[in-house]
């Protein structure tokens, strides 16, 4: 059985609000939130163009969430409060 929750991520490795740093924390963020319960793609826009083209992803970094539906898209910089709101679970907070 698959996990409840499933994201894609767009970003940059070297962007400064986009970066590895951003996907540490985001990592970091829906462990606190969803514990093992969810997947995350992380698509490299350099490596993969192709693949933000045809999601048509216009800034970075996106964080897309696929399941459950309905689908819901969110752009820049991302923290907790931000993905509580794309989760729709009341704001926590950060231990």
């Amino acid at each position: 059985m698959g996990k409840d929750w499933q994201f894609e991520v767009y970003f940059l490795p070297d962007s400064r609000y986009g970066g590895r740093g951003m996907l540490q924390e985001l990592r970091k963020l829906l462990q606190q939130r969803l514990g093992e319960n969810y997947e995350l793609m992380e698509i490299d826009v350099g490596a993969a163009p192709e693949q933000a083209e045809a999601n048509r992803v216009v800034a970075i970094p996106t964080l897309i969430r696929r399941r459950p539906l309905p689908e819901c898209r969110y752009l820049g910089a991302i923290d907790a409060a931000k993905l509580d709101c794309l989760l729709e679970l009341p704001t926590q907070e950060l231990q």
